[in-house]
């Protein structure tokens, strides 16, 4: 299974986003974006970013984390107006705190 934060850059990833972009939005180095999408290509059995996309959509990972990306519009987004930076994960998203 994926980790939480290979669920993130998958996200990220179906998005289009650069591994520079998902190094800013996530606020990691971007040798750990490599890292990352190195696991998910391993764990989806694909060889290439579009490859493990369409084996992820085929096997449902990533329609539960479309559906439940709701981002507060407090922040500017941080790369090509496609993701404002902010937490992608499910629990995170869901959460009360500024209601």
């Amino acid at each position: 299974p994926l980790s939480a934060r290979e669920q993130d850059v998958l996200f990220l990833l179906a998005r289009g986003a650069s591994n520079q972009d998902m190094a800013e939005s996530l606020v990691i180095a971007t040798s750990t974006i490599k890292h990352h999408v190195s696991n998910i290509l391993s764990k989806l059995e694909a060889t290439n970013r579009t490859q493990a996309v369409a084996r992820a959509r085929a096997l449902g990972l990533l329609s539960n984390e479309e559906s439940a990306f709701l981002c507060l519009q407090k922040t500017r987004p941080i790369f090509s107006g496609r993701v404002a930076k902010c937490s992608i994960r499910t629990e995170q998203a869901l959460s009360p705190r500024d209601g």
